[in-house]
């Protein structure tokens, strides 16, 4: 295939695409207005709405750091662990004479 036969057929396409014209729909002007202004006004509403759903929740209460417990505290817990946490007593001796 030489340079004049790509040539020929570049004119050739060129041509055909002059005959007939692209379809509305592959030229980007596919949806009647009134379709895409249906179409805006439901996303709108839609995006108004979870708006106002997420805006008006209030928070929950949140608890204390003073009251809080970690879930593993449990794990903490160790047998013979009172002796860590008391002061042993001593108990008085009865003085020599």
């Amino acid at each position: 295939m030489n340079d004049s036969d790509l040539r020929n057929l570049f004119h050739r396409l060129r041509d055909e695409e002059t005959r007939f014209p692209p379809s509305p729909r592959t030229r980007g002007e596919g949806a009647p207005k009134g379709r895409m202004r249906g179409w805006m006004a439901a996303t709108a509403i839609v995006i108004i709405a979870i708006v106002l759903v997420v805006g008006t929740r209030r928070p929950e209460p949140t608890e204390s750091i003073l009251t809080w417990k970690p879930p593993t505290d449990v794990l903490l817990r160790t047998p013979g662990s009172e002796l860590l946490t008391t002061v042993p007593r001593i108990p008085d001796l009865p003085e020599r004479k």
